[in-house]
């Protein structure tokens, strides 16, 4: 990677640690072989692709959102971004968590919206989707919306029991 492409990428974009883990008794770390050397996490050039491709995305999913607002005009740009992000997280694209909030984030800046008013709107920083019906997102713990609990939650808590039952 460059000096300017590195440059390019803002403090608050989000590194990678490991890739994943390796189930065993012994400690294991995770690591590729790339030109000779072992490499934990992502070289510099896959964090830029990531950035990059997440740039891209913010461009056009501000565009996106702009355009179903216009055209809605009765609609909260609050639940537009929420229904935008779970029809992005449902395509299955390659972006993981921490960077999908910053490309939601970015965008509600870019429509005028201030990080500080979706994390008073959602209820916890970024867009959360713990807070639409239906969302497969866990919502925060004890959470405020008893409806869009999910089975991991209640299992956590010792309160599933493995039926579907209340």
């Amino acid at each position: 990677m460059t000096t300017q492409q590195s440059e390019l990428i803002p403090d608050d974009f989000p590194r990678h640690g490991p890739l994943g883990t390796v189930s065993g008794v012994q400690p294991k770390l995770p690591v590729r072989k790339i030109g000779g050397k072992f490499v934990n996490g992502l070289t510099d050039e896959e964090l830029f692709a990531r950035y990059d491709n997440c740039s891209d995305l913010v461009e056009q999913l501000a565009a996106y959102t702009k355009r179903k607002l216009d055209a809605m005009p009765g609609a909260a740009l609050l639940d537009l971004l929420l229904r935008v992000r779970r029809g992005v997280e449902n395509k299955g694209w390659d972006v993981s968590s921490l960077e999908m909030e910053w490309v939601f984030s970015k965008v509600a800046d870019r429509l005028g919206m201030a990080s500080s008013s979706l994390s008073a709107e959602a209820g916890k920083p970024g867009i959360a989707l713990s807070h639409i019906p239906g969302s497969t997102a866990l919502a925060p713990m004890g959470g405020e919306d008893p409806a869009v609990e999910t089975l991991v939650q209640r299992a956590l808590r010792g309160g599933y029991r493995g039926d579907r039952s209340g």
